[in-house]
């Protein structure tokens, strides 16, 4: 510490719940973007799906990061495209917030292969969102013999 203060080095405290839980520190984390979702997705049924939310709902020039960015949509009329309601009940990937969004807050649903980036070293504690997240990662992962065959 004395060696940092001394070469004007940053120190970052990190809380002690988040060494617990296995988080890791990142220099960039911006949020995701309409690029970072599945091409078409808004006009998808979005229930049970994890959701890209746009920042602008989080009103005026907030800065958010991709932990602000996931969401999965649990229910609500806006989970339908086309129905007459809007609203779409989320909860946070990471604090388990549950919020009431409309359905035009979300650019869509998260590509799998970009969703897998993300999760690399954060701690999903949502059933739903680990179900996802595992699915993806069959999806990317090579299997084995075609790992071997190539070397």
């Amino acid at each position: 510490m004395e060696l940092a203060a001394a070469e004007n080095i940053p120190i970052l405290y990190i809380p002690e719940s988040f060494v617990r839980c296995g988080y890791k520190i990142r220099q960039e984390d911006k949020a995701f973007s309409e690029a970072d979702c599945i091409p078409g997705s808004n006009k998808m049924d979005y229930t049970n799906q994890i959701l890209v939310l746009k920042p602008e709902a989080y009103g005026g020039n907030a800065e958010i990061t991709a932990d602000d960015s996931l969401w999965l949509a649990e229910h609500g009329n806006g989970c339908r495209y086309g129905a007459r309601g809007l609203m779409v009940m989320a909860v946070n990937l990471l604090s388990g917030r549950r919020v009431h969004w409309e359905r035009q807050d979300f650019f869509g649903i998260v590509s799998p292969d970009r969703l897998l980036e993300w999760s690399a070293d954060k701690p999903v504690c949502n059933d739903r969102a680990q179900e996802i997240l595992d699915l993806a990662e069959q999806e990317f992962s090579v299997p084995e013999e075609e790992d071997d065959l190539e070397r």
